[in-house]
């Protein structure tokens, strides 16, 4: 009986995780002059344009170039 008690207690946990990471407010990536960056739904600029380019995010992570292609972590604000 504990084992099913732990599991249920497990998946109860990682849907409340996961419904309060879809909850967060989004960023949209918004370019300024010839930089990428990202804005939330007011369209405050929340990450500076700095970047070459960049993809809207997905799953917390955004792909971004800069000289490179890499990803940004939705919590780097």
């Amino acid at each position: 009986m504990k084992i099913n008690r732990f599991f249920i207690l497990s998946v109860f946990a990682a849907l409340a995780l996961s419904l309060a990471n879809a909850c967060a407010a989004p960023l949209f990536p918004v370019v300024i002059g010839d930089r990428w960056g990202f804005a939330d739904q007011s369209g405050k600029v929340v990450i500076n344009p700095q970047f070459e380019r960049a993809e809207p995010f997905a799953s917390g992570l955004a792909e971004v170039r800069l000289d490179k292609w890499g990803y940004l972590n939705a919590s780097a604000r």
